[in-house]
């Protein structure tokens, strides 16, 4: 069934730009919370096809999306098949712009994948099988990329940059109140997470994170950017957060994304055999690729103090996008309660028994 009258409108216009029929049905895909995103369905010479199209962001600058397509385009050339590839307009580019009230709009339309969407980034049950081949199909992403000088750029500074700027948001918080119960806890939690923040900056700068191993990165590798077969991975999807930065930051917040426990009593904490299971995975699956190591002793010894970074990127999201859109806030608490729990058990025990996990 087809949407408003105005989204209509607005695809088919899009689709005059390619050469994949004419539309037949569209379905808005509710996964993201960045962009707008469509399934949408065409008929061309007796035959339906499925795409994925997508509205970019407002704001998002060219180069951004030149990025994100020259990695697709790079490792779809290498062999990984997961990838859905960016179908070219008429005119032989990746992506398209229009106007809409002075303001760019970018488009672009990809390859469907096919597979089941099992999980979210939100409490994924993944089972063994299902962490294993995970942790593999992130190592062979690397693989793809070690080599590669993508186009464009990454406007969002490296997580090294970035810690400050968290920080800065947080102190912000009281000022932006909406007066909810999401604010309350903010601002009840926030001595603890500056306090996160400036240990975690010192303690990379002290252990001369500068250095580390950086490639192209995924930087949103979780359960509901796969697509699922069974227990194997057959798709691997959103690839617009995706920057040049520390290879053993995307280990990390794929750990937290995929191990960290999310019911009560529990929540916030690493399910530890389920790490050890997953960093498994990930350094034995790099032994296929002689241009890439496993993660190194100094990256190892400091994979505990980025997965609490990686926590930290991700309540930075939570409390950025609930400031500058209007999301529910009790949803979004959900969320920050996830990352301030996460903290207080790091604090507490969690780096000991993380790093117990990866001597043992």
């Amino acid at each position: 069934m087809l949407n408003s009258s105005d989204v209509v409108a607005e695809i088919q216009d899009i689709l005059q730009n390619y050469d994949l029929g004419d539309l037949v049905d569209i379905e808005r895909n509710e996964r993201g919370y960045i962009n707008i995103n469509y399934l949408i369905e065409t008929m061309k010479a007796g035959r339906k096809s499925k795409y994925f199209l997508r509205r970019y962001k407002s704001g998002i600058q060219e180069t951004e999306i030149e990025f994100e397509h020259s990695i697709i385009n790079h490792i779809s050339a290498q062999g990984f098949s997961l990838v859905a590839r960016v179908i070219e307009t008429r005119q032989g580019d990746t992506y398209l712009i229009r106007f809409e009230d002075d303001l760019l709009i970018f488009y672009a339309v990809f390859e469907y994948l096919e597979g089941e969407d099992k999980y979210t980034w939100i409490d994924p049950k993944c089972s063994p099988s299902e962490l294993s081949n995970a942790a593999a199909i992130l190592a062979r992403l690397h693989g793809a990329v070690v080599d590669l000088k993508p186009k464009g750029r990454r406007i969002e500074p490296k997580i090294l940059e970035l810690l400050p700027q968290i920080a800065d948001r947080i102190q912000q918080g009281p000022g932006l109140s909406k007066g909810t119960e999401f604010d309350s806890y903010l601002l009840e939690h926030s001595p603890l997470i500056l306090r996160n923040c400036k240990i975690t900056q010192q303690k990379l700068i002290s252990e001369g994170a500068a250095g580390w191993p950086q490639l192209v990165i995924h930087n949103d590798y979780h359960p509901g950017n796969l697509k699922f077969e069974g227990v194997e991975v057959v798709g691997l999807c959103d690839f617009d957060s995706s920057k040049i930065d520390f290879r053993c930051f995307d280990v990390a917040l794929a750990v937290w994304y995929f191990v960290t426990d999310w019911v009560q009593g529990r929540d916030g904490q690493i399910r530890l055999r389920d790490f050890e299971l997953f960093l498994d995975a990930y350094q034995s699956n790099l032994g296929q690729f002689p241009e890439i190591d496993p993660l190194s002793e100094i990256e190892l010894s400091n994979l505990p103090l980025m997965i609490n970074t990686a926590s930290l990127y991700i309540l930075n999201w939570t409390v950025t996008d609930y400031y500058s859109n209007d999301v529910p806030p009790d949803e979004y608490l959900v969320y920050l309660r996830h990352s301030v729990n996460f903290c207080q058990w790091y604090e507490q025990e969690g780096e000991q028994l993380l790093t117990g996990s990866i001597d043992s």
